[in-house]
């Protein structure tokens, strides 16, 4: 009976210290994997910004090429949504944009076992590269604070997989300098000339400062109230001639008289957005990036139409002015 006594002690101690060690586990459950990418951040940046290019370098998209997949949401950028329904390697969950930090994604994900798990995308430059941290997060309780002390040898390798594709996949894509998301561009009303002229960029220049000023005259003459940067939309871009709508927003519908300025309301519509600073005659350069980046992945879009956020007569710097650049696109893009 004394050995069993003895035998029952020693149980007893394991299962205290058993415990004890349990209960002493961390609640949170870390993991991260670093790759660097012969890439600025901005092009690293367009591909994890876009959900619908997340199986170009997914870790598990091989595993399952049959799995079906949904889109939800915007189309880049916060609120896009990706969910699937997979073998039971892939499974069925979802993820979602959660929130964007400079050039850090912020991702929120569903597999459907309950918690809450997060993953990061956290983008440095590095002497013209990038380097990328890939994270993943999540609080742990019970018996689950034991498969966290398992998820770096569990999930590290296909974040490594999946971080190598990437790296692939960026260097393989056309050199995007400026920061491309999607935006929807809401109705507005706006006074507008349109003008038809040979793709010279003189001529385009000259041509322009008088349309503006055809516009700017009515608006003050007038007392009309601007709502907004001037913008130009341009039809048969890299054609012998152009038409060039240049328009500035108005606060609400006016009544004009004018022979040349009209005033009209544009419609909601979804495109893709790319930020130049520097100088007008560099904007080229830019539209010949996007769109190599459109057509890489397959979007067909619209005329495009140039912001400018930079008054040039207050700003001399041109290095320092803004001009957004919009191509229209599917809204189920």
């Amino acid at each position: 009976m004394k050995i069993l006594k003895v035998l029952g002690i020693i149980v007893l101690v394991l299962v205290v210290i058993g415990a004890i060690v349990f209960y002493s586990l961390p609640n949170q459950a870390h993991m991260e994997r670093s790759v660097t990418i012969n890439a600025k951040p901005a092009k690293v940046f367009a591909i994890l910004n876009d959900l619908q290019q997340f199986n170009k370098w997914s870790p598990w998209h091989e595993k399952d090429p049959n799995a079906t997949y949904t889109y939800d949401g915007s189309a880049f950028g916060v609120g896009a949504r990706m969910g699937w329904n997979g073998n039971e390697e892939v499974g069925v969950g979802s993820m979602w944009i959660e929130s964007i930090d400079g050039y850090t994604v912020n991702m929120g994900m569903d597999f459907g076992m309950g918690g809450e798990p997060k993953a990061s995308y956290i983008l440095k430059e590095s002497d013209g590269s990038t380097e990328i941290t890939w994270t993943f997060d999540q609080e742990m309780e019970g018996a689950g604070k034991i498969f966290g002390m398992m998820i770096d040898g569990f999930l590290g390798p296909d974040y490594e997989n999946g971080l190598s594709k990437l790296k692939e996949y960026a260097e393989s894509m056309p050199d995007v300098d400026a920061e491309v998301t999607a935006e929807w561009l809401q109705p507005a009303y706006y006074l507008a000339v349109k003008s038809k002229m040979p793709e010279d960029p003189a001529m385009i220049s000259a041509k322009m400062g008088q349309m503006y000023g055809e516009i700017m005259t009515l608006i003050q003459t007038s007392g009309i109230e601007m709502a907004g940067a001037p913008f130009a939309v341009y039809e048969g871009l890299g054609t012998t001639d152009i038409q060039m709508v240049a328009g500035i927003p108005v606060s609400d519908s006016v009544t004009i008289d004018s022979e040349n300025v009209y005033l009209t309301k544009s419609e909601l519509v979804r495109a893709v957005k790319a930020v130049h600073k520097g100088a007008y005659h560099k904007l080229a350069g830019t539209h010949e990036s996007l769109k190599q980046y459109l057509e890489y992945r397959g979007i067909t879009a619209g005329n495009p139409m140039e912001q400018y956020i930079t008054d040039p007569m207050h700003v001399k710097d041109t290095a320092s002015w803004i001009t957004n650049i919009y191509y229209p696109i599917a809204s189920s893009m």
